[in-house]
């Protein structure tokens, strides 16, 4: 997942709403938003190389959404994957702050990440192995491929877009947030280490590339109740939605 929208207890109607792009390349296999049938209280698609996700609920009520962390220096090449966070926080029956704590010990075993995750839906707890951690509290929070509190032009864009809708009953409304193909000035542009022209392919919130972009685009609601509601569209290569995969989930 490379960006990012969290609204907590901004929207009347729903306490939680996520808002969310994955990039990758169009190559990597993938398996679209489905129950895992290994581990069946998980809802979230799948990374067919390493098996991990990069955002999923569980049939209990837990959340969880990663980011890379792009400049992060890269761990030995057989590394964990940073995709099985996400599962093993979803799969896992202990609260939040004490599964983060057991993960301490291994965070540089991992490359770059941000990882949001939380029990209920109602508060989120963040952990960067570049030195974050924090919960996020009431408002509107919104991460790329830096830090928390890096300010680049799209994790601005979609933070305003979020923080200025009056309501979360309209999808298309919020799929609409996460399709800005905008560039900003060179200027305005973070420095990462990969040089002007790849930071100008990069910037927009929704990435078209022949070889690499936006595959998908996430939206999960949270009623009063605690149910949840999650949509995956997945997207061509030209940036399209080709496809929609949705799931109800009452909470247990």
């Amino acid at each position: 997942m490379c960006l990012v929208g969290i609204a907590l207890n901004h929207f009347k109607d729903y306490p939680l709403v996520i808002v969310a792009n994955r990039d990758e390349y169009h190559a990597r296999p993938t398996q679209a938003l489905h129950q895992w049938h290994d581990a069946p209280k998980i809802y979230a698609g799948r990374d067919q190389v390493a098996g991990g996700t990069w955002l999923g609920v569980s049939a209990e009520g837990r959340v969880a959404v990663l980011t890379n962390l792009r400049g992060h220096p890269m761990p030995c090449e057989d590394a964990p994957s940073r995709g099985d966070l996400v599962s093993g926080f979803l799969n896992a029956e202990m609260p939040a702050e004490e599964w983060l704590a057991q993960l301490m010990p291994r965070l540089a075993d991992y490359a770059g990440f941000n990882l949001m995750v939380s029990d209920d839906g109602r508060e989120f707890h963040l952990l960067s192995n570049a030195g974050d951690r924090s919960v996020l509290g009431r408002g509107v929070h919104a991460i790329s491929n830096g830090r928390m509190a890096a300010t680049w032009p799209k994790t601005q864009g979609l933070k305003n877009a979020l923080a200025q809708c009056e309501t979360a009953s309209d999808v298309g409304g919020l799929l609409g947030m996460l399709e800005d193909t905008q560039v900003a000035p060179d200027a305005a542009l973070p420095v990462t280490g990969v040089g002007i022209e790849l930071e100008r392919m990069l910037a927009p919130r929704l990435i078209v590339g022949a070889e690499y972009g936006t595959r998908s685009s996430s939206i999960l609601r949270m009623s009063r109740q605690g149910d949840l509601e999650l949509w995956e569209f997945t997207r061509a290569v030209d940036g399209r939605v080709v496809s929609e995969q949705f799931f109800e989930i009452t909470v247990s």
